[in-house]
C-alpha cells in the first residue's frame, strides 16, 4: 500500500509504504479533508477526524476495530 500525502497549503509531498493499513488523524480533533485518488483518478473526498486505508491483510485488525469492512484477499 503506497500513501502519498500532498498538503494544499504548501505543496509539500510525503510518501509512505504500508503493509496492513495507513491511518491519518488530526491531533486536535479538527476536521480533516482528504481527497482520495486511486491510480491517478479522483475517487472520493472524505471529511472527519481521521481516515484509515486498509489492505486485505490489514482489514481484520485495526480497520475492523474501527467498524470497517473485511476485504477478501483476491480484491485489488
Amino acid at each position: 500500500l503506497e500513501i502519498i500525502m500532498r498538503y494544499n497549503d504548501n505543496g509539500y509531498e510525503t510518501r509512505y509504504l504500508a503493509l496492513n493499513e495507513a491511518t491519518m488523524k488530526t491531533e486536535n480533533g479538527s476536521t480533516l479533508v482528504v481527497d482520495v485518488n486511486l491510480r491517478g483518478k479522483h475517487f472520493e473526498r472524505f471529511r472527519g477526524d481521521g481516515l484509515c486505508v486498509s489492505t486485505p491483510s490489514g482489514s481484520t485488525a485495526y480497520n475492523k476495530a474501527l467498524g470497517g469492512a473485511l476485504i477478501h484477499p483476491s480484491l485489488e
